[in-house]
């Protein structure tokens, strides 16, 4: 198991079961420990998330220029994965930093929520794009971000709605 696997699935893991095994047995839980847990757990549980969500992404595009090579080859062969890739652009490298700055962008959009800041959160995102924005040397970068921060987002969100709605009872 790698150390980001430890840190995004099974620390936000634990702190989601010592949480729910803490109101099974006690029947509520503080806020200051509920409300901390899921925080957290969201902002590092996120990465798989999105990892995912990204994964997804590419297998749809893949599987669209398969679908257009064919059409405009007009056969209805397999094609190798060179053909169903086409002429487009060259991928480029991985954007760094992803893990650590998607946690950092979780904290920050929870936090705005939480606090009753929403405005907030279209500062994270102009940081974020601002602090990237000339890293991007291809296409598929930019896509690679918009869908990544999008679904990092709405993962963060979700946590906060989550937070809210526990802190309310």
């Amino acid at each position: 198991m790698s150390l980001r696997g430890a840190v995004t699935v099974w620390i936000p893991l634990m702190l989601f079961l010592s949480t729910a095994g803490w109101m099974a047995v006690a029947g509520s839980v503080p806020v200051w420990f509920s409300g901390t847990a899921l925080v957290v757990g969201f902002a590092l549980s996120g990465d798989p998330v999105v990892r995912l969500i990204l994964h997804i992404a590419r297998d749809l595009e893949a599987q669209r220029r398969k679908t257009m090579a064919i059409i405009t080859a007009g056969r209805s062969t397999e094609l190798t994965a060179a053909d169903a890739a086409g002429p487009g652009e060259p991928v480029g490298p991985p954007l760094r930093g992803g893990l650590v700055i998607g946690v950092l962008e979780r904290l920050s959009v929870m936090a705005c929520f939480v606090l009753g800041f929403p405005n907030g959160v279209a500062i994270v995102v102009a940081i974020k794009g601002l602090a990237r924005y000339g890293e991007f040397t291809t296409g598929h970068q930019r896509e690679q971000f918009l869908i990544g921060t999008l679904a990092s987002l709405l993962w963060a969100g979700a946590g906060a709605g989550l937070v809210l709605v526990i802190s309310a009872t």
